[in-house]
């Protein structure tokens, strides 16, 4: 009876010493009883979603005395059904000093499976018991860095952090991290959601089948991933100009993500192209190539539908879901491509953004999935309006001029009748009634109507010559053709800061009236006002001016003799 009555007072004390334990718990940190804020920061991936944090410890001390942890009740089931405890047959003030000296031997790789079956258990089981101990921040907003999201007022303790459902870490296969708090904190959680990022590429060579042909990668001495881009310098230009009939390819790219617990996923890329873009080869049957870890992938590891819209949209999917989800041991991080190509067409918009919209489907929580972060790139075409007048720039419209647009082909900045190439045209309609737009079975000239205004459009940034081909009657054609340059300044970002059209002698460089530069004005029209002069008659020989003259000599000369003869008769 002495010995029980012993070992029940050891048990005591031991229970009464682990719920002082002094400072170096949960790791060690000193701070008195109260409340204290919380900033997480994360990836901008986490923008708009959710971060909660739940308490499992509260905590009381100063500075100079030990920290007192007790164990929230709503988290006794968790730790009495870890498998590899013995916590199971405890309750109370013995279980609060167990679960404390659990969590404060765990280290490394232990601490953070421990943090995984602690939010599984939060987001299952026990999302019911711990529900009146969520406190859920505002969502996260967007900042220079990535994101943030702040809890104010928490009170002292040990918490479970975690974002809303879908994230997670490749390195550490968990959202959830374990955070003291004293008075204030800041935290950074190195989860991640699955994105895509959406850009244009150079067109390589020989297409599509390019970029799965390992032999042109070689022959060409460049991998995929150094494409030449082809907005000014940036590899993966997310906004760009081009001519209607352009064709441009579009990379999507992304990362297999962390599948660790799901017994399921769905990943889908999700892309709309605009009205203004046709998909290659068409929307019935579209051309993709899909490359993940630098394979690329068959037919059958994934599927690809496109549909044409009502409203002249194409929506485009390509699901990677069984061939990564198979995969998910070997592939969790490594990058994904997929690769598909468009043409620009007549329903183009000219001088405003053709903008194609990406995102990633992915899974959240059994049976729901959620749309990532959506990435944009912007395709842009321009135009300007030929104006014919009489004599004087604000003169009478001219009718019947006819014109040939060419694209400097050579690039040298000059006119080679030899060498530059026609630019064909054709009358535009829906989107684009009323202009002329630029198309590879068009017309190689276009006439003025009673307007004397022709609006041509379709054109990407560059150098052309506008040549007067035949004049309206009575008038004399242009001598030299007048070079337009049409430049734009497309930001990182895709979107247009402005653009400007040079044209006449200026653009080349001289200074002088012929030249003018313009900018978009209140009916968005860049306008090049040309002028004719009306011809004067050239004299010809033995004309009548010829004949007036011979008349009037002959007139002198008859008059001339006929003095002669009467002074002679008056001195006889």
């Amino acid at each position: 009876m002495k010995t029980m009555t012993k070992r029940i007072a050891s048990m005591a004390l031991a229970v009464m010493m682990a719920l002082v334990m002094v400072a170096g718990a949960l790791p060690a940190e000193a701070f008195a009883a109260g409340t204290g804020n919380l900033t997480v920061s994360g990836p901008a991936s986490m923008v708009d979603k959710n971060v909660y944090a739940v308490q499992m410890f509260s905590s009381e001390g100063g500075d100079d005395t030990a920290t007192t942890y007790k164990l929230k009740a709503a988290w006794e089931t968790f730790f009495q059904g870890l498998s590899e405890s013995t916590m199971d047959s405890i309750s109370g003030d013995a279980l609060s000093a167990a679960a404390y000296d659990y969590v404060l031997n765990l280290q490394d790789d232990d601490l953070v499976n421990f943090a995984k079956e602690a939010v599984d258990y939060v987001r299952g089981n026990g999302k019911d018991a711990v529900a009146s101990l969520v406190k859920t921040s505002s969502k996260a907003t967007k900042t220079d860095t990535g994101a943030s999201a702040t809890f104010t007022c928490l009170d002292h303790g040990y918490y479970l952090v975690y974002p809303a459902q879908g994230s997670t870490s490749f390195e550490r296969h968990t959202d959830a991290t374990l955070v003291n708090i004293p008075a204030n904190k800041e935290w950074r959680i190195k989860s991640e959601y699955p994105t895509v990022d959406k850009s244009i590429v150079e067109n390589p060579t020989g297409g599509l089948d390019a970029i799965v042909n390992p032999d042109w990668e070689g022959n060409h001495g460049m991998e995929i991933d150094s494409l030449a881009p082809l907005a000014e310098g940036k590899a993966g230009a997310n906004g760009q100009s081009a001519s209607v009939g352009d064709l441009l390819t579009f990379k999507l790219e992304s990362a297999v993500p962390d599948m660790t617990g799901y017994d399921a996923y769905t990943f889908k890329l999700h892309d709309t192209l605009p009205k203004g873009l046709t998909l290659l080869n068409s929307a019935t049957d579209p051309k993709v190539v899909v490359k993940v870890n630098g394979t690329s992938l068959q037919g059958e590891q994934f599927t690809v539908n496109a549909s044409a819209e009502k409203d002249g949209t194409t929506k485009l999917t390509v699901d990677l879901s069984t061939y990564l989800y198979q995969n998910k041991a070997t592939l969790a991080g490594k990058k994904i491509e997929v690769y598909y190509q468009a043409r620009v067409n007549d329903q183009a918009l000219i001088e405003k953004p053709n903008t194609n919209e990406a995102y990633v489907e992915y899974t959240t929580e059994p049976g729901k999935t959620e749309e990532g972060v959506h990435d944009q790139t912007k395709t842009y075409t321009f135009g300007f309006v030929l104006d014919k007048r009489a004599g004087i720039a604000d003169g009478k419209p001219l009718a019947g001029a006819v014109f040939s647009v060419y694209a400097d082909t050579n690039k040298n900045g000059s006119y080679d009748a030899d060498g530059d190439t026609v630019v064909k045209f054709t009358e535009g309609t829906d989107n684009n009634a009323g202009k002329w737009i630029v198309s590879e079975n068009g017309s190689d000239t276009v006439t003025t109507p009673e307007s004397g205004k022709l609006n041509l459009a379709g054109l990407a940034t560059g150098t052309y010559f506008v040549k007067e081909i035949t004049a309206p009657n009575g008038y004399n054609p242009l001598k030299d053709p007048i070079k337009v340059v049409i430049s734009a300044d497309i930001a990182e970002d895709g979107s247009l800061n402005g653009h400007v059209i040079d044209y006449g002698d200026t653009a080349n460089g001289k200074d002088d009236d012929q030249g003018t530069t313009t900018t978009c004005g209140g009916n968005d029209e860049h306008v090049i006002t040309i002028v004719n002069k009306t011809g004067s008659v050239l004299p010809e020989t033995g004309g009548m001016g010829t004949i007036a003259f011979t008349v009037i000599g002959a007139a002198v000369v008859v008059g001339g003799v006929a003095w002669a003869v009467r002074r002679k008769n008056a001195q006889r």
